[in-house]
């Protein structure tokens, strides 16, 4: 597991399957969408701070130094997932938004199952941290990002990337 450090921006991730399948409604796919997110942080180090897998896409908030190294680590692990599953799962553009770390970001993600009508709570549902089956790591106490405060100054803070 990697760890924080203060000058860490963090990054809400939104990855989609191609044409909106619900792939993941298969545990064993959507155990595996974890496990790769795992492997591809063992070699490429980034903070795992919420996750959710949905039947049909996926929420993660990371973070990192380099905003162009959380681009091509999530690349990473898109690759891996469709290897291991053995066929193209993702839209090749995936959303990237700059927050804030708060436990607001971490509840949108978390809620997500029961929003949808999934689940009745949101520990009880498997594919997400929530469940308290899967490591994550605490939201650090920081000051403001140097790339939020960038794109709060320009007005980006949300972006569609390959």
């Amino acid at each position: 597991m990697h760890h924080s450090s203060p000058s860490e921006d963090l990054l809400l991730v939104t990855a989609k399957t191609i044409k909106g399948k619900p792939l993941f409604v298969k545990p064993s796919l959507a155990r595996e969408v974890i496990r790769c997110l795992y492997r591809v942080q063992c070699f490429n180090p980034f903070s795992l701070y919420a996750f959710v897998v949905m039947p049909n896409h996926c929420h993660l908030l990371v973070g990192g130094k380099e905003y162009a190294m959380i681009v091509r680590t999530i690349n990473k692990w898109k690759a891996a997932v469709n290897h291991e599953i053995g066929t193209d799962v993702w839209q090749s553009q995936f959303d990237l938004q700059i927050v804030t770390p708060s436990r607001r970001v971490v509840e949108r993600i978390h809620t997500n199952p029961l929003r949808l009508g999934i689940t009745a709570t949101i520990d009880e549902y498997p594919w997400s941290s929530a469940s308290g089956r899967w490591p994550i790591e605490p939201l650090p106490q920081q000051e403001e990002a140097p790339l939020l405060a960038y794109a709060k100054k320009f007005g980006h803070v949300t972006a569609s990337v390959r």
